[in-house]
C-alpha cells in the first residue's frame, strides 16, 4: 500500500448510503485515513479542512448531485489535483462516461471487488505522489535557475563597476583587477554549486565548518564597489574565530552577500549597516542591522515567498531581481538554520528605521 513517511494517505468517502460507507470502511481503514461526508455540501467543508489525497465518490448522493460535486471539486484549489474514483452501478455506464468527462479518474462498480477497489486506490495514490514530485522538483529546479540568475547578476555588477574605476583611475588599476578577478571567481564556483544542486546525484548541500568573519570580509570585499560608491560603514563586530555549519559559496554570496546587499541598496549614502554574531550554546546568532529606509508590510510579508516577487529600486535607484531574500533563506534553512526579519519604514519612524536581520546558524 501508497503510506506517507510520516502521515497515512487522507481518503475522502462521499456516500449517502451508510451501509456502503461502512463496507469501504472494513477495507481501507487499515491503510488510510477516512474521512466521510454524505451530502455534496458536506464533502465541499470536509475537503476544505482536510485536503484529501484521494476522493471516493458516489455516483448517487443526496442534495447536490454527484457530477455538480464532481465540478466543483475540480474548481476548488485544495481538490482541483485531487483523484477522484466514481462509485457507480455496472447497469449504468452513462454515470461512469460522465464522470470520467467531467475529470474522475477513475471508477470502481458496485457491489465493488475488494482486490479491485485496494488496487485502484494504491495506484492513484501512487500517481498523486509521483505527479506531486514533479512538480516539487520543477519548484526546486526554478529556484536553483533563480539562484544563479540573482547571484551571477549580483557578481556581474561588481566586476563590470570595478571595469569602469580602473579605467578611471589607472593607478589603482591592479586593486580593481583583483576585485573582478574574484567576482570572476566566485561566479565560477557559483555555477558549480547550482550544477551540483541541479543533479539528481548531489540533491543537498554538503556543509563544513566555515569560518564566519573571513566569510564576511570575502562577501565585504567583493562589494566593496557598491560599498565605496554609497560611501557606506560597513561595522563588524565578532569574534575571529567564531564558525558556522555551512556551504561557503552559498554563504558568502546568497547568504551574507545578499544581506550586505539589502542594507547598501536600501541605506542613503553615508549609511551604516552592522554585523554581529553571538555563540549562545550549539547555535551562533548573526545580527545585520542597517539605518535604511525600512520595508512596508506587503514587502516585509512577502519577503521570504519564493512565489513573490519584492523587487523594489535602492535609494540610489540599485535594480535587483526581487528573489534575493528567498533564495537566502532556502539556504539558511538548507543549513538547518532559521532566519527572521523586524523592519520600520522611515515614514513610520523618522528617528529609527531600517531594517534587522536575524539568523540562527549551527556553530561548529
Amino acid at each position: 500500500m501508497v503510506k506517507k513517511e510520516k502521515n497515512r494517505p487522507v481518503i475522502l468517502i462521499v456516500d449517502s448510503k451508510p451501509e456502503n460507507i461502512k463496507v469501504l470502511r472494513v477495507f481501507l481503514t487499515h491503510d488510510y485515513k477516512l474521512v466521510e461526508a454524505i451530502t455534496g455540501e458536506e464533502a465541499l467543508d470536509v475537503a476544505k479542512s482536510t485536503k484529501p489525497d484521494l476522493i471516493l465518490l458516489s455516483a448517487e448522493i443526496t442534495g447536490m448531485g454527484s457530477f455538480q460535486l464532481c465540478s466543483l471539486f475540480q474548481k476548488e484549489p485544495i481538490t482541483h489535483e485531487t483523484p477522484i474514483i466514481f462509485l457507480t452501478s455496472p447497469l449504468n455506464p452513462e454515470q461512469i462516461v460522465k464522470g470520467l468527462e467531467l475529470g474522475a479518474v477513475d471508477y470502481v462498480t458496485q457491489p465493488f471487488e475488494p482486490l479491485e477497489l485496494l488496487a485502484r486506490v494504491s495506484t492513484h495514490l501512487s500517481l498523486k505522489q509521483k505527479k506531486d514530485q514533479i512538480k516539487k522538483q520543477n519548484l526546486e529546479q526554478k529556484e536553483l535557475l533563480q539562484v544563479l540568475c540573482h547571484d551571477l547578476l549580483s557578481l556581474l555588477n561588481c566586476a563590470q563597476i570595478n571595469g569602469q574605476l580602473a579605467t578611471e583611475d589607472p593607478e589603482d588599476t591592479p586593486i580593481y583587477l583583483n576585485q573582478i578577478l574574484q567576482s570572476t571567481n566566485q561566479g565560477l564556483e557559483m555555477i558549480k554549486l547550482v550544477r551540483n544542486l541541479y543533479s539528481l546525484e548531489a540533491s543537498e548541500l554538503e556543509l563544513s565548518p566555515i569560518n564566519l568573519k573571513a566569510s564576511l570580509e570575502l562577501a565585504v570585499e567583493l562589494l566593496n564597489a557598491p560599498i565605496t560608491a554609497k560611501e557606506i560603514t560597513v561595522e563588524i563586530n565578532m569574534a575571529r574565530d567564531l564558525s558556522v555549519l555551512a556551504e561557503e559559496v552559498s554563504l558568502v554570496n546568497s547568504v551574507l552577500g545578499n544581506l550586505l546587499t539589502n542594507g547598501i541598496k536600501f541605506s542613503k549614502p553615508g549609511g551604516r549597516v552592522e554585523i554581529s554574531a553571538q555563540k549562545t550554546q550549539e547555535w551562533v546568532v548573526i545580527t545585520v542591522k542597517d539605518q535604511g529606509i525600512g520595508m512596508p508590510p506587503e514587502i516585509k510579508n512577502n519577503l521570504f515567498d519564493i512565489t513573490q516577487s519584492t523587487s523594489r529600486l535602492g535609494t540610489a535607484g540599485e535594480k535587483g531581481t526581487g528573489f534575493g531574500m528567498q533564495l537566502m533563506r532556502k539556504f539558511i534553512h538548507a543549513y538547518g538554520g532559521s532566519i527572521k526579519v523586524e523592519s520600520k519604514t522611515e515614514v513610520d519612524s523618522p528617528a529609527d528605521h531600517g531594517s534587522q536581520f536575524i539568523i540562527q546558524l549551527k556553530a561548529h
